[in-house]
């Protein structure tokens, strides 16, 4: 068996891992989002001037929602980044700073009067233990993620159990509430002045009359018929002329008054 290639396939297969877990927490971001929104909708919407009884069992599932969604939210950021500590992962060093070290080793034992050992067998030894040391960090990291995202989920279907079951009384109250008349209070301010002898109304009534008069008399006039504009020619390749405009009887008469 080949130890140094089942060293780093656990290596590569760790940060791997690391990207999956990242990119599997948009999935209870978004539900417990939508869950969030439905029990702020509820509330809102929710009539508590209806039944006491429908209130106590509303509130007490509301209240029993928000907690298991509040340890869910807890566990999620958990696993995202422990808050604000974050999950410190391993990695191999800078290529150039492993370059380096492999060529020191190399003038090392070059310059060392006796030695046994050989420097890229010392590197490749090197190189083996800092796979196996970032492995097992990265791998410890990942298993605590893991287990938060478990925890987090486990919330979230309480929570969505809870909101389901939240979903009758705001039901029987909302189907209560549409039954009801929709009564709206009309309150009539007896101070109001209607006098209608004032000074204003009387200009005003004045104009509706003359208005009126002057309706009646345009009734009596006689109607002249509309003159049809001329048919406007345009040939291919030559840019259209501004033609003025045929003005009727009437027209003519408002332009010279």
């Amino acid at each position: 068996m080949d130890y140094s290639d089942f060293y780093k396939e656990r290596y590569y297969r760790e940060i791997e891992r690391k990207n999956e877990i990242t990119s599997s927490f948009s999935t209870p971001i978004g539900i417990i989002s939508a869950l969030v929104a439905a029990v702020s909708y509820m509330f809102t919407s929710f009539d508590f001037s209806i039944s006491i009884w429908i209130n106590i069992f509303f509130i007490l599932l509301t209240i029993s929602s928000i907690i298991l969604l509040g340890i869910a939210i807890y566990n999620l950021i958990k696993a995202l980044s422990d808050f604000h500590n974050g999950f410190q992962y391993a990695y191999l060093n800078n290529a150039d700073k492993l370059d380096d070290y492999h060529k020191e080793l190399k003038k090392f034992h070059a310059a060392a009067i006796a030695t046994n050992t050989i420097p890229d067998d010392e590197f490749e030894e090197y190189i083996l233990s800092e796979l196996i040391k970032s492995s097992s960090i990265n791998q410890t990291n990942n298993d605590t993620k893991t287990y938060y995202r478990f925890i987090c989920n486990k919330f979230m279907v309480f929570g969505f159990i809870s909101i389901c079951i939240l979903t009758f009384p705001f039901g029987i109250n909302f189907g209560i509430k549409k039954t009801l008349p929709n009564i709206q209070k009309v309150q009539i301010d007896s101070t109001l002045n209607l006098n209608l002898q004032t000074k204003q109304n009387l200009i005003f009534l004045d104009s509706l009359t003359n208005k009126l008069k002057n309706m009646t008399g345009e009734k009596d006039r006689k109607v002249e018929r509309p003159i049809p504009p001329a048919t406007k020619m345009l040939t291919e390749g030559v840019k259209p002329k501004t033609e003025t405009r045929a003005f009727s009887s009437q027209e003519k008469d408002k332009k010279k008054g």
